[in-house]
């Protein structure tokens, strides 16, 4: 048994802006993004909100998003080095959200009906995480 595994649901648009608010504790992230309508649950929060406060701190990112024009727009702003990112092709679209720090993971859904958000503290639910994101990230686009 882990000294440390805590599993938090949140519920709606505020849990999941929950959610995305732990996220800044972490000192990295890796983060995969196939999301397309996340502005339907959380309207113009994360642009506005958590994006800028995310990319203008110290947390270095890798982010795994759908490929197309307008994420490759969004990726050549960032800095290359702090904010890596990597692309699937065009077609692997869902709504859900994936996020791995050192401390936690969370997974978050867009159903319109339903939006929630999990917040997994588990040192092995972490690393097993972790290696998945690895094997996405090595074959991913860049």
């Amino acid at each position: 048994m882990n000294s440390k595994n805590n599993i938090q649901i949140y519920l709606g648009r505020d849990g999941i802006i929950s959610a995305y608010e732990k996220s800044l504790e972490a000192k990295s992230l890796d983060i995969i993004c196939l999301s397309q309508n996340y502005a339907n649950v959380l309207g113009d929060w994360f642009d506005k909100n958590y994006a800028p406060r995310l990319f203008e701190s110290k947390i270095t990112t890798r982010e795994i998003l759908s490929d197309n024009v307008d994420n490759r727009s969004y990726a050549s702003k960032k800095n290359k080095q702090k904010n890596q990112v990597a692309f699937l092709f065009d077609d692997v679209i869902n709504e859900t959200d994936f996020i791995v720090s050192d401390d936690f993971v969370i997974l978050i859904s867009f159903n319109s009906t339903n939006p929630f958000a999990i917040v997994i503290e588990d040192q092995e639910t972490v690393v097993g995480m972790k290696s998945k994101f690895e094997i996405i990230w090595n074959s991913a686009l860049k």
